[in-house]
């Protein structure tokens, strides 16, 4: 026991000493720490950039505020790369705007697990995890990501009606919320297994749980975002580019006139 990891001890009985000494406590602490600060950051940079007169629509803000509040200073990195400067998307290539939609899919089933594993540790504390209780989270998780944030942002962006959009998105959602759920209860059976033991959803090592499996979700799912983008069937709309833009504006009949 050290004094400094005190705000780490609910968790300290439950460990692996071979694995788990108070220094590696004392790291682990810090870069959860640190984590949390370059999120707040991140979250202060987006507010500052988008009221500075960023071109993002609006649903596309949002969905990045919800992407760096989930995956922190990568987030805010996967926006700099991507949606920074919206009129330059029409010469950057597939793999850079597939980061967004990679990011977003994963928050619901991120939410979902995160809210049923802390549901079912606070009300069924003593029972073992079944295959009935994983059909449920599945089909809250799907349900969450489905109607309340891929259906949504396809409607508000793309100006679609929101049950075509619910019709247009829900093989996709299916698919990558199926996927990264499983994911993630995988990545926390492994940190059981190997390192943490039984992890409270109110436990800081929790939170190095949720964004290893965030993680790999994303990696697993970015072939698949990549695909549906160049198919142009991505639930995430593509901004339209500025260039486009410019080019639609300058009509062949101003064109002469500008030149002559």
């Amino acid at each position: 026991y050290r004094p400094e990891t005190r705000w780490l001890n609910p968790t300290l009985a439950e460990m692996s000493p071979a694995r788990a000494t108070p220094d590696t406590l004392l790291v682990i602490g810090w870069l959860v720490f640190g984590w949390l600060i370059m999120t707040l950051g991140g979250l202060l940079f987006l507010l500052i950039d988008f009221a500075r007169g960023s071109a993002l629509l609006r649903p596309f803000k949002v969905a990045w505020l919800l992407n760096t509040l989930c995956f922190g200073p990568l987030g805010l990195l996967a926006y700099w790369l991507s949606d920074r400067r919206p009129a330059q998307t029409g010469l950057m290539s597939g793999r850079r705007r597939a980061l967004g939609p990679v990011m977003y899919s994963i928050i619901g089933p991120l939410t979902g697990v995160v809210l049923g594993l802390y549901l079912y540790g606070t009300y069924r504390p003593n029972s073992q995890f079944g295959p009935t209780y994983l059909l449920i989270l599945l089909a809250a998780t799907f349900l969450l990501s489905w109607l309340l944030l891929q259906a949504p942002l396809r409607a508000w962006a793309g100006g679609e009606r929101y049950w075509i959009a619910l019709r247009r998105s829900a093989l996709a959602t299916a698919f990558t919320t199926i996927l990264a759920t499983i994911v993630l209860l995988a990545t926390g059976q492994f940190f059981s297994e190997w390192w943490f033991g039984d992890i409270p959803p109110a436990s800081p090592y929790f939170m190095i749980y949720t964004i290893s499996g965030s993680l790999i979700g994303a990696a697993l799912l970015y072939p698949f975002q990549l695909w549906l983008g160049r198919r142009g069937q991505s639930v995430w709309p593509a901004q339209p580019s500025g260039r486009a833009e410019t080019e639609a504006a300058v009509s062949p009949e101003v064109t002469p006139a500008l030149h002559g």
